[in-house]
């Protein structure tokens, strides 16, 4: 299934639909490291193999459609995430803080998350910015997410395995295109989190690799993009 937006804001109405009309029933066994195949609240619609594509996505109305969805928090929480996965390497940052309803339970014992985008992500991204100054046309300029040696051992809901694959930057005619792969998202609860702060890593290189290239298309594509009926379910629309 593959779709061509024009926004953010357009992209983030249009798929709740989709996943009203076109979604895959199903019970979930786990989410992230926690067993909820007995939880009636995690009945699932699901969207297989979802693409989309934002025709030069434009960073400042991604926020602003944040900050109508979420709100200011839900805004302070996005540029203070973007802010720790590119500037730290920290584990487990500061941002979750400001989302600890959210993120708190799944902090283990010696105080840490069983990953954080910062320590995964922060380190790669002057390599992939060195990379795309020596060699423009390069297609090797992506940023991994999924480390096989830690996370194949972690499948099944023993801990908690990063919901993005990996992240890669192509500069053609003037523009910087970005891609996003993902194997799981939560539409209500993170979906829109996760567009924008990959389309803010896109513009983040973009302009620190040449200030002149302009924003090109951004692609995202996920294997299982669903909603919760714990989340749905309030909302009387399925």
């Amino acid at each position: 299934m593959s779709r061509i937006y024009s926004s953010v804001q357009e992209a983030y109405e249009e798929i709740e639909r989709e996943i009203v009309e076109m979604g895959l029933d199903y019970q979930s066994a786990t989410y992230q490291d926690k067993d909820v195949e007995d939880d009636d609240g995690f009945t699932t619609k699901e969207l297989r193999g979802y693409h989309l594509i934002i025709q030069s996505p434009d960073v400042d109305e991604a926020a602003v459609t944040v900050d109508q969805v979420k709100g200011s928090q839900g805004l302070k929480w996005l540029f203070a995430e973007h802010q720790d996965r590119t500037t730290t390497n920290q584990n487990p940052g500061e941002a979750w803080k400001i989302r600890r309803e959210v993120w708190e339970e799944f902090l283990e014992d010696n105080g840490q998350f069983s990953y954080s985008y910062p320590e995964r992500m922060a380190w790669q991204i002057p390599c992939i910015i060195k990379e795309l100054r020596q060699r423009p046309n390069s297609r090797q300029a992506m940023i991994e997410m999924h480390q096989n040696h830690l996370d194949l051992e972690n499948m099944g809901g023993t801990r908690r395995i990063p919901c993005s694959l990996s992240y890669s930057f192509m500069v053609r005619r003037g523009a910087m295109d970005g891609f996003y792969l993902m194997r799981s998202s939560d539409y209500y609860t993170h979906f829109l989190y996760d567009m924008v702060l990959a389309i803010k890593l896109v513009d983040f290189i973009r302009y620190r690799v040449d200030s002149n290239l302009k924003m090109g298309q951004f692609h995202m594509f996920i294997q299982s993009l669903h909603a919760f009926k714990k989340d749905y379910g309030p909302r009387g629309i399925f």
